[in-house]
């Protein structure tokens, strides 16, 4: 995965994180991601933590997908960051033109992490992108997935059917991840 090839780059040691990450939350599904992380991030909130936020995509500007306590990203932060992932790539580009495609949510993902480190977080949420075990969520060891209602949505890129497509969603879980799943679906495809 190339996003795994261009943490090092951001000062991002993965295995380090997955082991003493901070309490991280990841939501992953078809429909209601976006609310599900804005819940659980005020939940959070509640109890006191530091709580950074991920979501895509920004409803008036890129950035409000990077949130620390429900507070979109300071535009002189944003811009630094973006200049720091810049001279990232730049600095891995060897290394990464061998490595496949990165999706903007990909370098969405390892931005809010190294802002999300930056700023002492005590718990992360992180929505997912298109998938679950093929999206960069995955590089972290969540403590809790959340799987919102799946639906036959990119077929033949993460699945060839709404079950493939529901594995694939959960892949991002790790070996001790609590799972919270949508019990009752409005519709019957899954």
């Amino acid at each position: 995965m190339r996003a795994a090839a261009l943490a090092p780059f951001l000062g991002l040691d993965l295995p380090a994180l997955r082991e003493r990450a901070p309490a991280t939350i990841v939501v992953t599904g078809s429909k209601g991601k976006g609310t599900a992380a804005v819940y659980a991030s005020a939940a959070l909130a509640a109890n006191g933590l530091r709580v950074g936020t991920l979501t895509s995509p920004g409803l008036r500007t890129n950035r409000e997908r990077i949130r620390v306590d429900g507070d979109a990203i300071a535009p002189g932060d944003y811009r630094a960051l973006i200049a720091r992932v810049a001279a990232a790539l730049e600095e891995g580009r060897d290394v990464l033109s061998q490595d496949g495609y990165l999706a903007p949510t990909g370098l969405f993902t390892l931005a809010a992490a190294r802002h999300f480190l930056d700023t002492r977080c005590d718990a992360w949420v992180l929505e997912a992108g298109m998938g679950g075990a093929s999206d960069e969520v995955s590089l972290f060891a969540p403590g809790v997935l959340v799987l919102t209602p799946v639906f036959a949505e990119h077929i033949g890129i993460i699945g060839d059917t709404v079950s493939d497509i529901a594995r694939d969603k959960l892949g991002a879980a790790g070996p001790e991840t609590r799972a919270v799943l949508t019990l009752r679906q409005p519709h019957p495809e899954v």
